[in-house]
């Protein structure tokens, strides 16, 4: 068995499986697409097992600021404030800061803003070519940061690093790019672990060899699938709003397939949509 093994301090052993996968989304599109998975094991021969490595708030760091510059690959990291750490809003307390001055998007930019409510709400602030931290003063990246002012005060709503250019007419679409990465964790992840979405934290047994580990793949590959359909297909779209749980909707359509005798996909979806056309998708 391929499993990963948790060694407590009472001389229990916990048997797990894991995986990590690439997912793109997009600022605007609503569907999310998990590209491959990666079993998360330990290599024979190896003292340690491999682990998880992912680019969230915890890795705004030199290390990885150096990692992808040298893959020449662009980013947008969040940064999160940790005990003994400062956050980066720190900066305005340091005198000579041109650009510590916070401005609002134009209405014309306002409109890139994820949602409508924060429109003409949020407020950005774009510092170039700041080193990360003290430790590493050669690393340099631009911080951005978004706050939203309402009657009732400011929010900080998110803090970033990044090597793109940044000016004050492309910082609201952005601050979009980076706020959708919320996607990628209750998009996919936390829907494919839930229990009304794919299951994918219940335990079906670890199998032999790759059993498990073949399982957990082929669930994303489903994902992958339903998810294509929804920014494709008009049908599956409409279907998917006759309930917000995903188990809900693979229940429902297992149970059509029961009662009915359909020769392809389109003509199943059009059975339980009884004959109605659903407007095309934009």
């Amino acid at each position: 068995m391929n499993c990963r093994q948790t060694r407590h301090r009472d001389g229990q052993v916990t048997y797990s499986h894991q995986q990590v996968s690439a997912v793109v989304v997009h600022p605007v599109k609503s569907a999310v697409l998990p590209l491959g998975a990666e079993p998360i094991s330990q290599a024979p021969g190896q003292p340690k097992q491999a682990c998880e490595y992912v680019a969230d708030a915890l890795y705004a760091n030199a290390p990885t600021v150096r990692l992808l510059r040298e893959l020449q690959l662009d980013f947008i990291l969040s940064v999160k404030p940790s005990k003994g750490r400062q956050s980066v809003f720190a900066y305005d307390a340091v005198s000579g800061y041109a650009e510590a001055k916070w401005h609002r998007a134009s209405v014309t930019q306002a409109q890139q803003e994820r949602l409508p409510k924060d429109r003409g709400t949020l407020e950005y602030r774009m510092l170039r070519a700041r080193s990360l931290n003290a430790a590493n003063p050669d690393v340099q990246v631009t911080v951005i940061q978004c706050q939203q002012r309402t009657r009732s005060g400011c929010r900080v709503v998110g803090e970033w690093i990044t090597n793109l250019p940044v000016t004050p007419s492309s910082v609201a679409i952005i601050v979009r790019y980076a706020r959708r990465r919320w996607m990628i964790e209750n998009g996919v992840f936390k829907a494919m672990k839930d229990s009304t979405g794919g299951n994918f934290e219940h335990n079906f047994g670890h199998g032999k060899e790759s059993l498990c580990d073949n399982f957990g793949q082929l669930m994303v590959a489903a994902w992958l699938m339903d998810q294509l359909c929804l920014l494709t297909c008009k049908y599956f779209h409409a279907i998917r709003h006759f309930s917000t749980a995903w188990a809900a909707q693979w229940e429902r359509q297992r149970t059509y397939l029961f009662d009915c005798e359909v020769s392809t996909w389109l003509a199943f979806y059009k059975f339980i949509l009884k004959g109605v056309d659903p407007p095309e998708l934009n």
